[in-house]
């Protein structure tokens, strides 16, 4: 009979351990793919592999000298630990791990797993995009991160424990798991602070541009930085907040606007800036503006990314009077300042 698949008997099993520390592909390759068929196990799998990797380095476990005597006093005793769990083929563990199930024990039962699981030394993971790149991303905890053109995320693992992930540049469209004990958050390079429990977002912060986009597809999220306290934005809704002023004013958002990742791009009541800074990013191209007052200009327009340039100059050349050349890679822009 199997024993049930708890956190000590993972952190007990042979072949879990060899999968966390990665001694060999055949047990890296079985675990891997448990985790991928079992997304609902991953929050337990990460807190077993916590234990295992702090068991592995058990000298930095038990800081305090009490703690470190405890420790002592299991491995003094040996062979006589009560401890004899049985996992997968029903033979006993050897010494090292029964040893090891004790310890598990005690620092749950003394709390100082707590501690330590806050001060064991995380992993950081950065995945970006270059420009003209679309990145689908699946997080530890099953949610789904799309990156736009020219975007940089950064989190921590284990990620369960703590869902919260860094947009250090860029556009990013979330899908988040539920989960109310473990809120997810985005946290932007300006110190904006976007936290729900699930639903689907896209938050846009370009370092190069002034304003930053939060918008609501489904569910509800809060909005904070150091200048506002946080508010609700609801799905329909979207926060466009200023970085210098901390200035915040809420629009209409919908699936259209959000949902860039699909291919098509819409953008509605933008300024020519930042049509100017999306086209490079996706197009890897340059564009300068030979009369600088339309920078400011309004627009609203729709394409897809994968239309020519061209096709997109010649549409804002018949809606808005724009008139383009080309100098090598880079694309010059004239049209009439806005009034």
């Amino acid at each position: 009979m199997q024993p049930p698949l708890t956190i000590v008997n993972l952190a007990t099993d042979e072949s879990f351990i060899n999968y966390c520390l990665n001694r060999n592909t055949a047990d890296t390759a079985r675990w891997k793919q448990f985790a991928a068929d079992h997304p609902e196990l991953r929050p337990m799998l990460e807190e077993a592999t916590v234990f295992v990797m702090a068991l592995h380095h058990h000298g930095q476990v038990a800081e305090s000298t009490v703690q470190k005597k405890k420790l002592q006093e299991l491995m003094r005793q040996g062979q006589h630990d009560p401890l004899q769990v049985q996992v997968g083929s029903n033979k006993l563990r050897p010494l090292f791990i029964r040893i090891a199930a004790a310890v598990i024990l005690m620092l749950i039962a003394t709390g100082t797993y707590y501690q330590w699981n806050l001060s064991y030394p995380t992993k950081k993971i950065i995945v970006s995009t270059r420009k003209g790149q679309l990145k689908r991303f699946v997080l530890p905890d099953s949610s789904v991160v799309w990156l736009n053109a020219a975007t940089t995320i950064r989190f921590n693992e284990p990620f369960a424990r703590n869902r919260s992930l860094e947009l250090l540049d860029g556009e990013a469209y979330f899908q988040v798991v539920h989960d109310s004990k473990h809120p997810f958050s985005v946290m932007t390079a300006s110190g904006m602070k976007v936290t729900d429990l699930g639903t689907a977002f896209s938050v846009k912060s370009y370092n190069s541009f002034t304003m930053e986009r939060v918008g609501v597809i489904e569910g509800v999220v809060t909005v904070s930085n150091n200048k506002y306290k946080a508010d609700s934005v609801k799905a329909g809704q979207a926060t466009i907040s200023d970085k210098t002023t901390g200035a915040l004013r809420m629009e209409t958002f919908t699936a259209a606007d959000g949902r860039w990742m699909s291919g098509t791009v819409t953008l509605t009541n933008v300024s020519f800036e930042e049509l100017r800074q999306d086209l490079e990013r996706l197009y890897n191209i340059q564009i300068i503006f030979d009369t600088p007052g339309i920078a400011s200009c309004r627009i609203t327009t729709s394409f897809s990314n994968i239309d020519p340039i061209s096709q997109i100059l010649d549409a804002l050349h018949m809606i808005y009077g724009i008139t383009y050349t080309y100098n090598g890679n880079a694309i010059h822009i004239k049209g009439q300042p806005c009034k």
